[in-house]
């Protein structure tokens, strides 16, 4: 009988520990799994992100492409402005437009990947301020992003996009017809497409 006891608390010993041996590695397995499945779901997030920015891109670019800007700009002081002038010499220009009202945190995001170009030719990129009072409430403003570009402060009614919010910040390529082209919206949630953009239109083109 003692025997049998004894058997029997031995049995349920070596069950014990074998049970207690395999509890950690299941409840390991199923953190893995977990850790496996939030990467999953990141990546598809991601995913979706840059293909909402695309599809958004593809549109307005398509409705904006070829957009012709007027010679003659009206600035915030109220005073005229060719910007046919500004235009470089070679053909293009890069240009970033804004609102003083858009969403803060998606300018001071560009103003720092502009900061970030680097060597660029600072007559080749331009940024276009909107609804500013004067140039010089325009100038204080972007001085607190120590911005080597040129810029300038005019009604948004110069520029005749038919994007409808005109507090999206964009950017438009500029050539010596005052056409446009590659027109971008930014999203400061995907930089990665804003930075392959600056990239594209801000490297030397092949002659």
């Amino acid at each position: 009988m003692k025997k049998r006891i004894l058997l029997l608390l031995l049995l349920a010993s070596i069950f014990g520990n074998v049970f207690l041996l395999f509890i950690p590695v299941n409840a390991s397995s199923g953190a893995s799994e977990q850790g496996v499945l939030t990467q999953q779901n990141r990546k598809s997030y991601n995913d979706s992100v840059v293909i909402r920015s695309l599809r958004i891109n593809a549109i307005e670019q398509f409705k904006n492409e070829g957009v012709i800007i007027r010679h003659e700009l009206s600035t915030s002081s109220g005073k005229a402005l060719d910007i046919g002038k500004i235009v470089s010499q070679k053909g293009q220009l890069l240009v970033f437009q804004f609102d003083r009202n858009a969403c803060s945190a998606c300018i001071e995001n560009e103003m720092s990947n502009l900061n970030d170009l680097g060597n660029v030719n600072p007559y080749a990129i331009l940024i276009v301020a909107t609804s500013f009072d004067n140039d010089i409430q325009a100038k204080l403003y972007l001085d607190r992003f120590k911005i080597p570009f040129r810029f300038i402060a005019v009604n948004k009614e110069n520029f005749p996009f038919t994007t409808v919010p005109h507090l999206i910040p964009c950017y438009f390529m500029l050539d010596q017809t005052l056409r446009t082209s590659r027109f971008f919206i930014p999203d400061k949630n995907n930089n990665d497409l804003t930075n392959r953009y600056l990239k594209l239109t801000t490297e030397p083109r092949q002659e």
